[in-house]
């Protein structure tokens, strides 16, 4: 599932709510919306999940990476057979 498929999914709570029961809301390592007079305010993201994001956010920074995975998806959508990636990555 996509992250903005779980955040159309995840459970809303009020600020009020929250503020009250935080540590409830924590401890059960789930996307939460939280909101604030019915409007979406904030989000609570477990751990993994937010460093699992930024890895993400890191490696669109490698243009590198980027042209890999445009090659790989080009030969996919081919039906190519697949080729090892670290193969690549060992050639510098």
């Amino acid at each position: 599932m996509t992250l903005a498929n779980a955040l159309l999914r995840a459970k809303s709570i009020g600020v009020r709510n929250f503020r009250d029961s935080a540590s409830r809301f924590i401890g059960k390592h789930e996307l939460f919306i939280i909101t604030e007079h019915g409007n979406p305010t904030s989000v609570l993201l477990p751990y993994n999940d937010i460093l699992e994001i930024v890895d993400i956010l890191e490696e669109l920074k490698d243009k590198e990476a980027l042209k890999l995975v445009s090659e790989g998806r080009r030969a996919i959508s081919k039906r190519a057979k697949g080729t090892s990636v670290v193969s690549s990555f060992n050639k510098s």
